[in-house]
């Protein structure tokens, strides 16, 4: 199917945030603004599922909201994903004053993709001349878990959940 490399850190491309669910962007980062954005959030009834993001430069940091509370961060440098805890994810954005903020609403199933990427290295990974993408997905159906398939072209990354 494709060559297994445990360990890899391949760019795949950048994550975008789902347009339809967009709070607000492009909002200049200030620890008060964050602040604020937080004590809203833990007063908003229904509860809050979304993604904040961080842009600076080549840098993209990541913070999954869930039930209105932070819950997992991760960050993207030039397509490469890396799982942060939530004290170094504030503590580099702290260090980002020219940070632009992003907040996204979204469902549980975008946030359970975009925490895939961040937190997992793929169990298989290759171009297309090694796999055929029908056959992929022929394998997944098959399997018993839950699948998430991440096709990336050039620097954008789409994502196949399979349950």
């Amino acid at each position: 199917m494709g060559e297994s490399k445990p360990g890899a850190a391949q760019p795949i491309g950048r994550f975008t945030l789902p347009q339809g669910g967009i709070v607000f962007s492009g909002k200049r980062y200030t620890p008060s603004a964050v602040d604020l954005l937080f004590k809203k959030l833990r007063a908003r009834s229904p509860l809050f599922h979304g993604i904040l993001m961080a842009d600076a430069d080549t840098r993209r940091l990541y913070l999954v909201i869930v039930d209105n509370e932070p819950y997992a961060a991760g960050e993207e440098q030039h397509g490469i994903f890396v799982p942060l805890t939530l004290h170094r994810f504030f503590s580099i954005l702290h260090r980002l004053p020219s940070a632009a903020l992003t907040l996204a609403a979204t469902d549980p199933l975008v946030l359970k993709g975009l925490l895939t990427v961040i937190q997992r290295v793929p169990s298989t990974e290759g171009t297309t001349e090694l796999m055929e993408i029908g056959g992929v997905v022929e394998h997944l159906k098959k399997t018993d878990h839950d699948q998430l398939l991440v096709v990336a072209r050039q620097s954008e990354m789409s994502l196949f959940y399979f349950k």
